[in-house]
């Protein structure tokens, strides 16, 4: 008794780095078989999509929504609505640099499977 109170800061960061690495070591969202997945359903998607589409989009993209519901799990799309999912995105591809217009509704595989791999 008579200490100071944990400095919320610290344990938070602290917090975060365990999850981090719990997540990278554990239980990665980017696993080879997912990976492999993620890929042919990509391809699967932009056949689809290339029979219907109707507005240029990026050659290799899809729509956020249709990324979204590639890239995660049932679960995880349950824990990460695709607003979310959309903001995240955006705040991924604005920290890797990625030349997307303000607002872009659209990823490629590559900026997918980055985007995984750093939710690690």
């Amino acid at each position: 008794a008579g200490g100071r109170p944990p400095d919320e800061a610290v344990v938070g960061r602290h917090i975060g780095a365990v999850v981090d690495r719990w997540y990278r070591e554990e239980s990665p969202l980017l696993t080879a078989e997912r990976e492999q997945q993620l890929r042919a359903g990509w391809e699967a998607a932009l056949a689809r999509l290339s029979l219907l589409a109707s507005a240029a989009m990026p050659e290799g993209h899809l729509p956020l929504r249709e990324a979204w519901e590639l890239m995660l799990t049932c679960e995880e799309r349950g824990e990460l609505p695709a607003d979310e999912f959309a903001a995240d995105v955006g705040e991924f591809l604005g920290r890797a640099g990625a030349a997307a217009a303000p607002g872009a509704a659209t990823l490629g595989l590559a900026q997918a499977l980055a985007y995984l791999q750093e939710q690690a």
